[in-house]
């Protein structure tokens, strides 16, 4: 399964985690875990690249599998930056409605 932790500031979204493998199919084969990975590159393209976030913090590590991905509440105050992220974790959400016995989404509040 994989679990996709979002931290959640007094502002919004602050950090998404995922880790694990969702065990849908097989690996190279496995549709649930190439959604999930393409959406967490795209959060970090789009805030990289497209919205030139300077605060993001990355750790990608395929041996686990990990996706960490974190950014400053400075980085919410862009309306480019929010669409960019609300669309991610909407989408990710939309994933683990969809297939809930492969992807669980938990919320964690952080300061």
């Amino acid at each position: 399964m994989i679990k996709i932790s979002i931290g959640i500031g007094k502002k919004g979204p602050l950090s998404v985690e995922a880790r694990g493998h969702s065990g849908y199919a097989q690996k190279g084969e496995d549709v649930v875990c190439a959604a999930v990975s393409t959406l967490m590159h795209a959060l970090l393209l789009g805030l990289k690249e497209v919205v030139e976030a300077k605060d993001v913090v990355f750790d990608i590590q395929d041996d686990v599998p990990l996706f960490f991905l974190s950014w400053n509440k400075g980085t919410l105050e862009d309306p480019k930056a929010k669409a960019v992220i609300e669309t991610v974790l909407g989408s990710l959400r939309s994933i683990a409605h969809s297939y809930p016995g492969y992807v669980q989404i938990v919320e964690v509040s952080i300061n």
